[in-house]
């Protein structure tokens, strides 16, 4: 059988989003600790960054028999960023 379905993580804590942080921080004139809590997290439910081990092993998962009923799917991965 052949699957496919679409994963959408949210913020997930990789270099690039760090780097991109960094980069917010500098042109706002503020700390970066400062922009993940007040702009990227400041809405958030879950006050947290999707690790990227997490979204590995969800497509592992995915690629598991297990996850055989699951096909045509956008599998949201964002610790309830879309709930909000």
């Amino acid at each position: 059988d052949v699957t496919c379905n679409a994963v959408s993580p949210g913020y997930v804590n990789t270099e690039m989003v760090q780097s991109q942080l960094e980069a917010q921080a500098k042109s706002r004139g503020i700390d970066k600790e400062k922009i993940i809590e007040e702009v990227i997290m400041g809405a958030h439910p879950s006050k947290d960054f999707v690790q990227p081990e997490e979204v590995g092993e969800f497509v592992a998962f995915l690629a598991s028999d297990g996850a055989r009923s699951f096909t045509g799917a956008n599998l949201s991965m964002d610790r309830a960023w879309t709930t909000r």
